[in-house]
């Protein structure tokens, strides 16, 4: 008896990598690629991003942006949610960023997530900015968003930084940070 390609597709999780596929099925790398091809076709997934090798299961849960921190802990364990993204989920900003900002080891290359702009960032950087809020942005480790805003303020350059007047920052909070 031969499975289905949606029976098979069922056993999956809500994001999944060719790896995964070839672990769970016991199949060869020929048959998985052809299966997510056809998968892709369908609309049952949707790719991470390009040339990542990692899934949405539309089938396991439509909602693929509700699976994102998901990804994005896979592709980058060490990231680390800075900027606009901080400072929204505090209300600091009512500006809702389109894509949710994330601070990345420097490396020479940088895999590229649908819905997420990385940041590079030195090991030096970790050091300085750690620990990280126990309030998380996203189910990821976060900044808090005073260090969020001095980061954005330090690298405004590379991404986007509010002006004072996009602040909404409570008095109480104005007296943590530190005089820019």
């Amino acid at each position: 008896m031969t499975m289905r390609s949606l029976d098979y597709l069922r056993k999956l999780p809500a994001v999944f990598s060719n790896k995964d596929a070839l672990r769970l099925f016991d199949k060869n790398g020929a048959w998985v690629k052809l299966a997510v091809h056809r998968w892709k076709e369908q609309g049952l997934i949707r790719p991470g991003g390009p040339r990542l090798g990692i899934y949405y299961n539309l089938l396991s849960d439509p909602d693929w942006r509700s699976h994102l921190p998901l990804l994005v802990r896979r592709v980058f364990p060490s990231a680390v949610v800075i900027g606009a993204s901080v400072l929204h989920a505090h209300g600091w900003i009512t500006q809702i960023p389109k894509y949710l900002h994330v601070a990345v080891p420097d490396r020479p290359t940088r895999p590229q997530i649908e819905g997420v702009l990385s940041f590079p960032r030195p090991i030096e950087w970790y050091r300085k900015m750690s620990p990280w809020d126990p309030l998380s942005v996203e189910g990821l480790c976060s900044l808090s968003p005073q260090k969020a805003l001095e980061d954005c303020r330090t690298h405004g350059t590379e991404m986007w930084c509010p002006d004072e007047d996009d602040l909404y920052i409570e008095e109480d909070q104005k007296t943590c940070m530190d005089p820019l």
